[in-house]
């Protein structure tokens, strides 16, 4: 399989026979843009999404690619490409999954989520600390209200 460029507004007759489209705008294309991010690391980011996939989602993803004869987007011929990653992914003879690399991934995040918790609870019990320790004074504390009232 191989990659070429799509051109907006081309005819789809000019397109080799089935060749399957993998631009921004379809479920294939890269989210991570050239112009944010640079093409090294929008490619790589664009990895890592496919990494951290499931073996089935991945599956379920490149599914309907399997087949094509070639893969069009709008990069140059000679630019790097996520085109080129998703033909890696289908050319291979079977999906990998780096479970350990997904489990430090979701181990790290948890650890922030713990240390975000862990502050807001230390702020919590700071303010009630506060409150419980430093008792409100009314400031008509030395007025004494009766029930017997002798006004009348």
């Amino acid at each position: 399989m191989h990659r070429i460029r799509f051109i907006r507004g081309q005819r789809r007759e000019l397109y080799p026979p089935g060749y399957r489209c993998v631009t921004r705008i379809t479920r294939w294309g890269n989210p991570y843009k050239v112009a944010d991010y640079g093409r090294e690391e929008a490619v790589r980011l664009f990895r890592a999404m496919l990494e951290r996939m499931t073996p089935d989602e991945l599956r379920a993803y490149l599914a309907p690619l399997r087949g094509a004869t070639c893969l069009a987007c709008s990069c140059k011929a000679d630019e790097l490409c996520h085109a080129d990653v998703l033909i890696e992914y289908l050319e291979g003879d079977t999906v990998t999954y780096d479970f350990a690399a997904f489990c430090a991934q979701a181990d790290a995040q948890a650890a922030e989520l713990l240390a975000e918790l862990d502050a807001l609870c230390k702020g919590i019990d700071e303010s009630l600390y506060n409150v419980c320790t430093n008792p409100l004074v009314l400031e008509n504390d030395s007025e004494e209200v009766s029930d017997d009232d002798d006004s009348e």
